[in-house]
């Protein structure tokens, strides 16, 4: 990875961390019926992050998302478990975090956020 991509991801995982804690994005996993039972390799704080390394390229791949999870888990993950979790769930899950790291820093409730994502066809 570049540096800049290093910087990137590195404020992008403190921005998560510090609006949603891994028990928030649990819950909210939980709750958006993106994470149904126990995970085993790809946890849903591991997916964002993979997601996340992954975005800086201009078109990242499956593999690159599921070789940067792979690194940060120490595990073997293909991108077909990637693909798997690729579901309409995963995007409402996504979206509900997106509002929760916009609206932490505002101190705002994350509702308020939808008038303003509704203005971007492609979020």
């Amino acid at each position: 990875m570049e540096p800049s991509t290093l910087s990137y991801s590195a404020d992008f995982e403190e921005r998560l961390t510090v609006s949603c804690p891994q028990t928030i994005i649990n819950q909210t996993a939980r709750a958006c019926q993106f994470l149904k039972r126990d995970y085993r390799k790809i946890s849903p704080l591991t997916f964002v992050k993979g997601l996340s390394c992954g975005s800086p390229n201009a078109f990242p791949s499956l593999n690159i998302i599921a070789a940067t999870m792979a690194l940060m888990t120490s595990r073997k993950i293909s991108k077909q478990a990637v693909g798997k979790r690729m579901s309409n769930e995963a995007v409402t899950f996504l979206k509900h975090l997106l509002k929760l790291v916009i609206a932490y820093p505002l101190k705002i409730d994350y509702r308020q956020i939808d008038p303003f994502l509704q203005l971007f066809s492609q979020v």
